[in-house]
């Protein structure tokens, strides 16, 4: 074999091994592997258990709103909306109790007075359960003055202001104390641990005080500050029916599968046509070998 055929042979067997050419001359390989890819990332979505969302809106401003407070009016209804989203997020004047296999979670729609109030969870009729119960819980929270007076309320929040500041001076000590006994090196261990232990409980009171305080200071507000239907909140839609994000995982790991199955098609067809190349390069020597030239 003289120079010229070795390097036309080189040429080819170069030429042959790069993806493009390996994809143009094995497409339908590749593009079996690719739809194979697709088939299971399809298969894989279709086993995974489906969650469903439940979505519900309530919106800040029910009844009848005076000429004055009309134009502070949407300012005023944004800020109270992701106030109260919050609340649902903290399950705090909703006062959710929220299913094991439910997350509950709130959102304002950006620049509205509308909460948005969704629930997922494997379970179809659970997830529409929770959002309506979230819902309403809050509606009714924040609409309903009950017997209470806004004097009733100030007394409650009074207790609860005093109750959080004894919750604090608890803690206060607790922390003292367990500080002694931390720069005291002949402390034993078992006094340090329970010192530790009592940090720790007296921090979970003083947190559950706050939080109960902060409650009645926001109802408080809505009934002194904000007396009129304009700090009201109105149930505008229900959770009738649940979304699935099956489709979404369809589409995701469809499109996965084939992204993998694609590139596996591709090495596989750069793979085999370089052994080919190999093999093509490797006929002319051996015929060179048997010749004697």
């Amino acid at each position: 074999m003289n120079e010229i055929e070795y390097r036309e042979n080189e040429f080819v067997s170069r030429a042959a091994s790069g993806p493009l050419a390996s994809w143009r001359r094995h497409w339908i390989q590749g593009t079996l592997y690719a739809l194979i890819g697709a088939a299971i990332g399809i298969g894989v979505a279709l086993v995974i258990p489906p969650t469903y969302t439940a979505e519900t809106r309530v919106a800040v401003g029910a009844g009848d709103l005076t000429s004055g407070a009309i134009a502070g009016f949407p300012i005023a209804a944004s800020g109270l909306a992701s106030n109260y989203a919050r609340y649902i997020n903290d399950r705090g004047v909703a006062s959710t109790d929220v299913p094991a296999n439910v997350e509950l979670s709130a959102s304002q729609i950006p620049e509205s007075n509308v909460v948005r109030i969704e629930a997922r969870s494997v379970d179809a009729e659970a997830a529409r359960v929770a959002a309506t119960t979230a819902a309403q819980g809050l509606v009714d929270a924040v609409n309903s003055n009950g017997a209470d007076t806004a004097d009733d309320v100030f007394s409650k929040f009074t207790e609860a202001t005093a109750t959080e500041a004894a919750a604090q001076s608890a803690l206060a000590a607790a922390q003292h104390e367990l500080d002694t006994l931390l720069g005291n090196p002949n402390a034993s261990k078992a006094r340090i641990k329970a010192a530790r232990s009592d940090v720790t409980d007296a921090s979970a009171k003083a947190a559950q005080a706050d939080l109960q305080a902060s409650a009645l200071r926001q109802r408080y507000t809505n009934l002194v500050a904000q007396a009129s239907t304009a700090a009201k909140l109105q149930l505008v839609r229900t959770a009738e029916s649940t979304t699935s994000n099956v489709p979404s995982l369809l589409q995701r790991l469809g499109l996965l599968g084939l992204v993998v199955g694609a590139a596996i098609g591709l090495v596989a067809v750069v793979a085999q046509e370089r052994r080919r190349a190999a093999k093509a390069a490797a006929a002319p020597r051996k015929a060179d070998v048997r010749t004697g030239e």
